[in-house]
């Protein structure tokens, strides 16, 4: 029941903290774990940008830091337990981590590697919880060998599905693939939304992307086609229907709520979904406004009039 945010107002920025929310009443409580000191004797970096928050059952955090300045350098994943203080454990250190995802049966964690961001070639990679040598689940021959391009480029974290399968974005600006693509912890490779249905065709980016309870894929779009940015929403892993949400009918639903003009702009990096019996409530970041909107819908999903409004 708690939001993990990691709050940076610029690279290297002193005050930076990661925060859990606690949303559950009628405002929201802000704890803080570590700050940016605690956490960078853990990082190879002196400048860390935070991608990914995944969180384990167990209330482990997987912090993922990402450097993207300069030539190729370390990432890091460091696992935060809370507490007082909180324990802070490196469990990966590797050139190039663009996703991570969470396997809580075989508890590990699930990353999409990327060896050189310039000429981009991908492995999807599994590493127990508490750090360890790589199984390589996927290798980029095996994903190439179905996207068609000559590369991958894997872009989001890694959502896992009810059926245990990995689900990623295959980014168009390296291999003009563009699609969600399904990877089995086994190694079996398919592409499960591909670039006519996520975009009609045209070039789209897309920067977050999570999955409910009941196998529906939440993704935000920051290049959608007429210059809208878009959270997509595409029910039973996009064998079902597909609703769309543009950044106008956010904007309006945000500036009825709190009377206050809104310009949602990207939803970058953070994402996350919490599903209950009655609704299934989305939690996006709003980047450029430095806000946290919300999107509700009704629940169970199972005609269109239930993705109608937001509360």
């Amino acid at each position: 029941g708690l939001l993990y945010i990691y709050t940076q107002d610029k690279i290297a920025d002193p005050l930076a903290q990661l925060v859990s929310i606690d949303v559950s009443g009628p405002s929201p409580v802000f704890t803080t774990i570590i700050t940016e000191a605690e956490l960078l004797p853990h990082l190879d970096s002196v400048a860390p940008y935070v991608l990914n928050l995944p969180v384990a059952n167990d209330g482990s955090i997987f912090l993922q830091e990402f450097i993207n300045q300069g030539p190729p350098t370390q990432d890091d994943i460091v696992r935060i337990i809370p507490g007082s203080p909180a324990t802070l454990t490196n469990v990966r250190s590797i050139i190039g981590i663009s996703g991570v995802g969470i396997d809580e049966s075989s508890q590990e964690l699930v990353i999409a590697q990327v060896n050189d961001f310039f000429a981009p070639s991908n492995d999807l990679v599994s590493v127990p919880f508490a750090g360890g040598p790589d199984t390589v689940v996927a290798s980029n021959a095996a994903i190439t060998a179905v996207t068609g391009g000559p590369e991958a480029g894997l872009g989001t974290a890694i959502a896992v599905t009810s059926a245990g399968n990995y689900v990623t974005f295959d980014e168009d600006f390296y291999d003009g693939s563009d699609q969600i693509l399904q990877i089995t912890p086994g190694g079996a490779v398919s592409i499960l939304i591909d670039k006519a249905t996520l975009f009609g065709g045209s070039n789209g980016g897309i920067n977050s992307l999570v999955i409910d309870d009941n196998d529906t894929i939440f993704m935000f779009d920051r290049f959608a086609p007429f210059a809208n940015r878009e959270v997509y929403v595409f029910e039973n892993l996009g064998a079902g229907a597909r609703h769309d949400f543009t950044d106008d009918s956010i904007n309006a639903a945000v500036t009825l709520i709190t009377g206050v003009s809104n310009s949602f702009d990207a939803a970058w990096n953070g994402m996350a979904v919490h599903t209950e019996a009655d609704k299934v409530t989305l939690f996006v970041t709003d980047y450029m406004e430095f806000n946290i909107v919300s999107l509700t819908f009704n629940a169970p999903l199972n005609s269109a009039s239930d993705w109608d409004g937001y509360r």
